[in-house]
């Protein structure tokens, strides 16, 4: 349509009339409308992190997954738009679930009266002493309850007949956008006489997102030996998670950046999201819990009985709000008492590095005998030993040996090929049923969205091949394949042809190829092997990790194309033959 009108002389309008996602969301959330019965859902084991279903969507739904083997991706059912643009992507990893409702976590409604009896227990913090404004910003994104948070402080203040105002500054999106509210109490109206909080003015900060929470716009109210914050720390994805998936979120660095601004002692800090799904079965209360946690540090200068009022007037989820408001207020007392209720024991002691990396590659080893068979398993733990021996060789000893670390992890990944036997396999060995039945409840039906190279074309206009829809008797050809698998790989006879022959499947086997096991050739000579001072070498092993390769989503060098791959071989040839391998070590 947009072609025709770029084509039609004179001016033209284009009239596009839906309901958007956030007011799509709000109906579903007041009754107004039906929610659909469709989810979706990434199956974490064959996600590689390729990042195309968030670029394609761009959608805060999707978050980052921390894994044994690295990051993933998982969609946040509780948050998710169900607008379905996500499965746009070529990525197999993603399927739909027809007829499923939402699981209650692990734990979710553990003993309501033990936690009750447990938050009884907590006393409350010193009433504030009024003798000026006080002022509070609250930042966040949207679409996480960053406003309902201001108003709430503000109806609990006007309940007990003080003056309040709230000024909110939102960004461009409503939702994803960053959101800073400026919230202002006082005894009497005249002692308000500006909504804006002024520079160096705040006495304290809820921040719900460390990225809003530390930027200048927010960090410009605070001061020293005023203001005391209440963090967030969960990792919310920013714009170069679209652009970069193995992308730095700089949690630590963001909150070291707030504790340098405003002193490590007025930080207070916890995971509520985590914590909201451990206790309550999602996140939609996340927030509130944040709320209870700055409360009991004395940041919000109202009673707990107007709180409890503002909730109820709210209307919203009140007894689920309530119990996390509580729960906020426990892991700002009583962690301990928290952890009890939760049966979270001592953490027990950490392995060292090196049996850390024993552990590594010796479940690197059982999921390739998995894959392929004793041989390939036997081929993956030979080249790890021999860089173990050539950066043992050139470190000290005992120090921790992160290129075989990053060579562990990421050569499996390599030799692993998720091509179309794996992804049969991984279909049909129950581990995909084993995570729906952790996320969702009821008698649902699984369709899987594919789009391998010999059965779907590839469009004339450049755009992503549209996949294809399978219902739930794809399984009997999952099990088919996945039982051939190994076979497949090795023959090169006129069965296997087809998939031999395609583009995708050469190019997953030349990137897995002996000339990407370039670190082999690490000398121990240490004057071979120095850098200058500042700069960080990047070994093979690094390289290997920004490849993703799979049947129907490109082998992939980061956010390239399949030309990338290509280029990750041919680097790999050439930094052979000139033997160029740096480890960024210190000068002796």
């Amino acid at each position: 349509m947009q072609r025709e009108l770029r084509q039609t002389k004179g001016v033209t309008a284009l009239l596009f009339d839906q309901v958007c996602a956030t007011e799509q969301r709000r109906r579903i959330k007041r009754g107004l409308a039906s929610a659909r019965n469709t989810r979706v859902f990434i199956h974490p084991d064959l996600c590689e992190n390729c990042g195309d279903c968030t670029a394609l969507s761009n959608c805060v739904a999707i978050r980052p997954l921390q894994t044994e083997l690295g990051r993933k991706r998982h969609i946040d059912q509780t948050v998710c738009n169900q607008d379905y643009a996500c499965l746009q992507a070529t990525c197999p990893a993603m399927v739909t679930v027809e007829g499923a409702s939402l699981r209650k976590k692990v734990g979710a409604g553990l003993a309501n009266e033990a936690l009750q009896a447990a938050i009884a227990t907590v006393s409350e913090p010193p009433p504030w002493r009024w003798n000026a404004p006080y002022d509070l910003v609250v930042t966040g994104v949207g679409g996480t309850g960053i406003i309902t948070v201001g108003a709430l402080i503000v109806t609990a203040a006007h309940l007990e007949g003080k003056s309040a105002s709230v000024l909110d500054f939102m960004g461009f999106a409503q939702k994803g956008g960053s959101v800073i509210a400026f919230v202002r109490l006082a005894q009497s109206p005249e002692l308000l006489n500006q909504a804006r909080i002024d520079t160096q003015q705040a006495d304290a900060m809820i921040v719900g997102d460390l990225v809003v929470g530390a930027s200048p716009d927010a960090l410009q109210c605070a001061t020293r030996d005023r203001t005391r914050v209440a963090a967030n720390l969960h990792q919310i994805p920013t714009s170069a998670f679209v652009s970069d998936p193995d992308a730095d979120l700089h949690t630590q660095g963001l909150l070291d950046k707030i504790r340098y601004a405003i002193g490590s002692d007025a930080v207070a800090s916890c995971d509520v999201q985590a914590l909201s799904e451990r206790l309550l079965g999602d996140t939609l209360t996340a927030n509130v819990m944040l709320l209870g946690f700055a409360w009991q540090h004395g940041l919000v200068p109202v009673g707990q009985a107007a709180i409890m009022r503002a909730l109820e007037l709210n209307g919203v989820a009140v007894s689920a709000n309530k119990l996390a408001f509580g729960c906020g207020r426990l892991a700002a007392a009583n962690a301990g008492a928290l952890d009890k209720v939760l049966g979270v024991s001592s953490e027990p002691s950490r392995p060292n590095d090196a049996a850390q990396l024993d552990a590594l590659v010796q479940a690197a080893r059982q999921r390739l005998v998995q894959y392929q068979g004793a041989a390939l398993a036997l081929r993956y733990q030979n080249f790890v030993d021999r860089v173990r021996e050539a950066e043992k060789a050139v470190l000290p000893a005992h120090a921790p040996l992160e290129l075989t670390r990053q060579v562990a992890l990421n050569f499996a990944k390599l030799l692993a090929c998720k091509d179309e036997y794996e992804v049969a396999r991984l279909y049909s060995n129950g581990s995909l049923e084993r995570y729906l039945h952790e996320s969702f409840d009821g008698d649902y039906t699984v369709h899987y969205h594919l789009a391998p190279e010999y059965l779907v074309k590839p469009r004339l206009d450049g755009r992503p091949q549209t996949k294809r829809r399978f219902g739930p008797s794809a399984r009997v050809g999952f099990k088919l394949l996945a039982g051939s698998a190994r076979r497949a790989r090795h023959t090169a006879g006129p069965v296997w042809l087809v998939r031999r022959a395609s583009t995708r499947a050469r190019l997953g086997r030349r990137v897995r190829s002996p000339d990407c096991e370039l670190v082999a050739d690490i000398e121990p000579e240490q004057s071979r092997h120095r850098v200058a001072p500042g700069r960080t070498a990047r070994p093979s092993a690094w390289l290997w990790r920004r490849t993703r390769s799979c049947c129907q989503g490109h082998a992939r060098a980061g956010q390239g194309d399949r030309r990338g791959a290509v280029r990750l071989s041919r680097r790999a040839r050439a930094l052979a033959r000139a033997r160029h391998h740096v480890l960024n070590l210190p000068n002796p």
